[in-house]
């Protein structure tokens, strides 16, 4: 097992900087995402959020955020609710 992870430096740069997933720090490490994690933590390295928009409802024009990654998946039904996605 590879611990480079416990690198504070390695782990800013290739987490932060080059922005790596976790999963596949994890894989080279030969670790677990939770591994991965807990150092993140403990160097007080910040967590990425899912990067989102601000996209408006179909029907009643509530605006809500979606994530890239719904939106790069095909997920193109602007609704705020399952009960707005129903009405129409």
């Amino acid at each position: 097992m590879n611990k480079k992870y416990k690198d504070r430096n390695w782990l800013y740069e290739n987490y932060v900087e080059k922005e790596i997933k976790i999963l596949e720090l994890a894989k080279d490490c030969g670790t677990t995402t939770d591994t991965i994690y807990h150092w993140l933590d403990k160097y007080q390295i910040p967590r990425r959020t899912k990067k989102a928009i601000d996209v408006k409802c179909l029907n009643c024009d509530k605006v809500f955020k979606k994530t890239y990654a719904e939106i790069r998946k095909g997920n193109l039904n602007h609704y705020c609710s399952q009960k707005c996605c129903k009405e129409l």
